[in-house]
């Protein structure tokens, strides 16, 4: 340390005794900084826990089969390809591949994740211990179909539909021969 460091305004800095004043008001910034510093945590805390709980009770009954009724139907385009899910997720590594438009599908609803193209007709509300959930309506193939991966290859899988990339199929359409 040379002279100039040891020495302000001729006294050590080591020995400088700190005004009230000065004591106070560093102190009222300490526990202004630590006061806000729990409120952000307490925050973020919060809606971490809301976050997890609710999305762990929803994800509760992901697959349960809302009917018995065996449905076939016919894969058709929303906005974006119509895509086969090895799993009940949203996520990009559930997807499997592409299908192609117009394939018939024998399938079971089932809950899953809501979709997000806010289709209403799409989102089932379930009553779980007190309380009213949101979920989408899902497809399970019950046989399996052929599907596209990016590198163009085919492949035939089972796995999970959502419900805006189904619609009646054409032989449901038409009426029954007498």
């Amino acid at each position: 340390m040379n002279g100039s460091e040891r020495f302000r305004h001729g006294e050590p800095l080591l020995y400088r005794p700190a005004s009230r004043r000065r004591f106070l008001l560093g102190s009222a910034e300490a526990i202004e900084a630590a006061a806000i510093g729990a409120a952000v945590l307490t925050v973020i805390g919060g809606i971490a826990y809301v976050w997890v709980t609710s999305e762990g009770e929803s994800q509760q009954r992901y697959g349960e089969v809302v009917g018995d009724e065996v449905k076939y139907l016919e894969v058709h385009t929303y906005d974006t390809p119509p895509i086969l899910r090895k799993d009940l997720s949203l996520e990009a590594k559930a997807e499997i591949g592409q299908l192609k438009l117009g394939t018939e599908v024998e399938v079971l609803e089932v809950l899953g994740p809501v979709y997000p193209t806010g289709q209403l007709d799409l989102i089932v509300e379930v009553e779980t211990n007190g309380r009213k959930e949101k979920y989408g309506l899902w497809y399970k193939l019950l046989r399996p179909v052929e599907v596209y991966k990016n590198n163009g290859r085919a492949e035939i899988r089972f796995g999970f539909i959502a419900g805006n990339f189904l619609r009646p199929s054409k032989e449901s359409e038409l009426p029954a021969a007498e």
